[in-house]
């Protein structure tokens, strides 16, 4: 059934006014919801070790992300009042099925197999002040498992000379390997227990060649953290050798790949039976993807140089 309105002015201007706001729903931008979120951190005015590169490296960072079309929280020397506000506010922006990255420079310590990123203003008299100031990367993980995110990138540029070991009472160095959650890939600026150098540039050595390898398109992240491998050891001439914990569900590319920017390509619904080799492989995979053996990768590489997952196997063999 269809209504005439009685006054066909009136009726004119309704229509009017109904395609003004169609007209603005279609030219409304993306919501922030669907942008990936990053929270960006970078601690250089450290009372007792000062940095050079951390706030660089952070400011770069932040930009490329911005440019890339993330939703950027980022920080510069972090003091100890303002973490649990700048982790709320990162928390408030990630959203069921995002991508969330979270990148820091500075000084990183570890106790007792937990990783913490100290604020710059901490005041670390032992082992037991290190949680009261600091960020505890577990917790950090945790919050981003609880947020439902799609896939979560980790970078950790923080391996740098511990300069409150004079308080410890355990002597490691660097930073503990990290189980990471499903779907949760991090990127240490070098192997666990070692230290990273903070650059004899404008940025950290890890930085400067993360940054060169965001910009290239069509590269999935695991090809993307290769390159990083291949190009710190070179110029360390193998001092230095940033290293993978944790796996991917899907890919994930700073630019291009099969479909649109910075989109997470899921795996299909339904996928067809798998071979036996292929199942075989898998199953060879899943059996060393969480090792810290350098040899078990290496074996992987002997028995599938073209692998499936051939490019991951070689940055941490």
């Amino acid at each position: 059934m269809i209504f005439m309105h009685r006054n066909p002015c009136l009726a004119a201007r309704h229509w009017a006014a109904w395609l003004l706001v169609l007209a603005g729903l279609w030219s409304l931008p993306l919501l922030a919801a669907d942008k990936p979120v990053a929270l960006v951190i970078g601690n250089a005015a450290y009372r007792a070790s000062p940095l050079l590169n951390p706030v660089n490296d952070s400011r770069a960072i932040a930009a490329k992300l911005r440019a890339l079309g993330f939703d950027v929280v980022s920080r510069e020397n972090l003091r100890t009042n303002q973490i649990s506000g700048v982790l709320r506010e990162f928390r408030s922006h990630v959203k069921p099925g995002s991508v969330a990255l979270f990148f820091y420079a500075g000084h990183g310590v570890q106790i007792k197999g937990v990783n913490y990123l100290p604020a710059v203003d901490a005041n670390i008299q032992s082992e037991d002040d290190v949680p009261l100031q600091s960020i505890n990367i577990n917790q950090l993980l945790e919050m981003l498992e609880e947020s439902k995110t799609r896939l979560n990138l980790v970078f950790l540029d923080a391996c740098r000379n511990n300069p409150f070991a004079r308080s410890f009472r355990s002597a490691a160095g660097g930073l503990a390997r990290v189980n990471a959650p499903s779907g949760t890939l991090i990127s240490f600026a070098t192997r666990p227990g070692s230290t990273a150098s903070d650059g004899d540039g404008s940025h950290g050595l890890y930085t400067e060649h993360l940054l060169r390898q965001m910009d290239k398109p069509n590269v999935p992240i695991e090809q993307v953290l290769k390159g990083v491998v291949i190009g710190v050891k070179a110029a360390s001439k193998g001092q230095q050798e940033p290293w993978m914990e944790g796996s991917l569900d899907g890919d994930f590319y700073f630019i291009g790949g099969p479909q649109l920017p910075l989109q997470v390509a899921a795996p299909a619904a339904a996928q067809p039976a798998i071979g036996e080799a292929a199942a075989f492989e898998l199953s060879f995979w899943d059996s060393i993807k969480n090792s810290g053996n350098p040899a078990d990768f290496q074996a992987y590489l002997a028995k599938y140089p073209q692998g499936q997952f051939a490019a991951l196997a070689a940055a941490r063999g």
